[in-house]
């Protein structure tokens, strides 16, 4: 057993796991009473079974989309179908194929809608109207998207041309890739706004083109946002007349946005900031990799070939690098620049950058890798330290009056008025394990698909099953448990499949969980040391309610004994009784079974053959038998 921490402050990061704690009476998703589950599993497949995860029929929407052998056809008609009936917990399993649905609203609280990975589960509305469709409208909160690909769709009415989240918390995509779009209307292939609280987790929004107006991957609109971009790529997006096309930051104070471990690359865009634009908003970037990415076109000066900081926002970038990025047009900061000229909330601009590395970008004009200057008196700040550029003739500009501290990055050439506090040498580079873009369209392999993770009671003890999709380079599986007091041991760790392509299920037996509630965390680890929290359940462990005893039987050759599994509500005492096939007594002996534990054995004291034989234990009020198998 691993070491005791306690597992409420462990989470504390974890909004799902403390809400599990909080509304424990309301809980419906990953949460099993005995042997009774309250979510449903429902089942769409389009018209074949080839590359299948889920299904075991072809669908149609004549079937009633309940079993794995009677898949609906379309996600429209199942959410249709049950419209009324859907609940939270509930998880919809969308197979291997590619399904055209288009403007559904998910405003069902709590459901899952899980495919069979982006690269099986495509939705694909082929361009198929005049900037009219989007596939999702997400109003509803605690709403988790998994494994399936969007393409396609064009709405240039305003909002997203492909997912749409208002107002929700709450909301996690996995694994979810947003490509080959066409958004105009002003926005984005993917929208967030309304105070929503979304975490992304692996995927992307990748080649989104513009269809009118705006464009790009991804926009985050408006205040109250909190959202989050793990292992994710915004790569070869193109937007016009409006900055960012990897991803548009524009809120107050309120709205916060990170990144972790992406990868931003091949944007291009005709305004400012050719992969992210930010204003009044804050934004913390750490280990994620600017590449290539372009502000051009158009009437100059254009500023930011990788990031343009408007005003009101504060940014932070540690340990990233940016390399090739570049801006014409009498361009401005070849990778960051700020230019609090630019309209948005507030008036200080403050980017903080550590720890980062800057080579090859370039500006026809000021600044190849950082620019700042101040506008209409809003004040411009950069924090520099630890970092190391190449030579470019001009590293670091100050346009007029912004504020710029350089220290413990060397002697990098600068340009204006530079508040150089040392020129010591950098103790140390960005090193970042920045993911890997696959396929014609980019996008990014998570180490593991995962489908799900749930409990349930079965007999003596808790049952934990998880199933995964595919894996790459996954080492193992971490499983941890807390009980009431909220105190967490590591259970068991449990080895992965490192590659695989096919589904693979999982599952672990704990026979020492504690009556009433048990919450169990599920974490994985790559073959490179990283880990990844996966899922967090909560399990009613209530095996003994109306019992007296529940107990396995198994035959352990090992040692020649009987393996007893159990739970009792108080100690005890029972006679044991061997019987073989013909009812004949082979074996007797007194045993008790103590309530604070959970296993025992009987040693078999004679030669039995291989055969079927019974176990009787019997007391004054209980009569339990039970029949196990020697095999030798």
């Amino acid at each position: 057993m691993g070491s005791t921490i306690n597992f409420l402050k462990s989470f504390s990061a974890e909004s799902n796991f403390v809400r599990l704690k909080k509304n424990i009476l309301c809980l419906s998703v990953c949460v099993f009473f005995g042997n009774s589950v309250f979510a449903t599993n429902y089942f769409v497949n389009d018209a074949s079974t080839v590359g299948d995860v889920y299904s075991t029929a072809a669908g149609n929407n004549g079937n009633n989309g309940l079993s794995a052998a009677t898949p609906k056809a379309t996600f429209t008609n199942l959410l249709s179908t049950y419209s009324g009936v859907l609940t939270s917990g509930d998880v919809i399993k969308i197979d291997a194929g590619t399904y055209s649905d288009a403007n559904i609203t998910i405003n069902i609280v709590g459901i899952s809608i899980v495919g069979a990975g982006p690269a099986k589960t495509v939705f694909d509305n082929a361009y198929a109207s005049v900037d009219a469709n989007r596939l999702f409208t997400i109003t509803a909160n605690n709403i988790t998207i998994s494994g399936i690909y969007v393409k396609g769709y064009n709405r240039g009415t305003g909002g997203a041309s492909a997912i749409q989240i208002t107002g929700a918390s709450g909301v996690v995509f996995n694994n979810v890739l947003t490509d080959e779009n066409r958004p105009g209307g002003g926005s984005a292939t993917l929208v967030v706004d309304g105070g929503s609280s979304v975490t992304f987790n692996g995927g992307g929004s990748n080649c989104n083109s513009t269809g009118s107006v705006a464009g790009g991957g991804v926009n985050i609109e408006g205040n109250g946002n909190n959202v989050t971009f793990n292992n994710y790529s915004f790569s070869n997006n193109s937007k016009s007349y409006q900055g960012g096309s990897g991803l548009y930051i524009v809120g107050n104070s309120t709205t916060n946005v990170t990144l972790s471990n992406c990868i931003v690359a091949d944007n291009r865009n005709t305004s400012d900031g050719g992969a992210i634009y930010i204003s009044g908003s804050n934004l913390t970037v750490t280990g994620t990799c600017f590449s290539n990415n372009t502000t051009s076109a158009g009437t100059g000066p254009k500023y930011g070939g990788a990031v343009t900081v408007g005003r009101g926002a504060t940014v932070s970038f540690t340990n990233c690098s940016f390399t090739s990025n570049a801006v014409s047009n009498s361009g401005r900061g070849g990778a960051i620049s700020i230019n609090t000229s630019l309209a948005g909330t507030g008036t200080t601009a403050t980017v903080n950058v550590t720890t980062c590395s800057f080579s090859g970008n370039t500006s026809n004009a000021s600044g190849h890798h950082l620019y700042a200057r101040e506008g209409f008196s809003n004040v411009a700040i950069f924090n520099i330290n630890n970092c190391t550029f190449s030579a470019s003739g001009q590293d670091i500009m100050n346009g007029n009056s912004a504020t710029i501290n350089l220290q413990n990055s060397g002697n990098p050439s600068t340009s204006g008025t530079i508040n150089t506090l040392n020129t010591t040498a950098p103790s140390s580079t960005a090193v970042t394990s920045c993911p890997v873009l696959q396929g014609a369209c980019y996008g990014i392999i998570l180490p593991i698909e995962l489908i799900d993770f749930a409990g349930s009671c079965e007999k003596t003890h808790v049952i934990l099953e998880w199933s995964t999709a595919s894996e790459h380079n996954n080492d193992f599986f971490t499983i941890e448990h807390a009980g009431s007091n909220g105190l967490s041991q590591e259970l068991k760790i449990i080895k992965g499949q490192i590659n695989t392509t096919q589904k693979t299920d999982y599952s672990y037996a704990d026979y020492y969980s504690e009556p009433g509630i048990n919450y169990y965390r599920l974490s994985q680890t790559d073959v490179d040391g990283t880990a990844r929290i996966l899922k967090t359940i909560a399990v009613k462990n209530d095996c003994l309610s109306g019992n007296n005893l529940n107990i396995s039987v198994s035959y352990n050759s090992q040692n020649n004994s009987i393996n007893l599994g159990y739970l009792v509500k108080r100690n005890e005492v029972l006679v044991a009784s061997v019987y073989n096939t013909m009812g004949q007594l082979v074996q007797t002996a007194e045993i008790e079974l103590k309530a604070s534990d959970r296993k025992s054995e009987i040693e078999l004291t004679s030669y039995f053959t291989s055969g079927i034989y019974f176990l009787q234990l019997a007391n004054e009020t209980i009569l339990f038998s039970d029949k196990f198998l020697i095999n030798k």
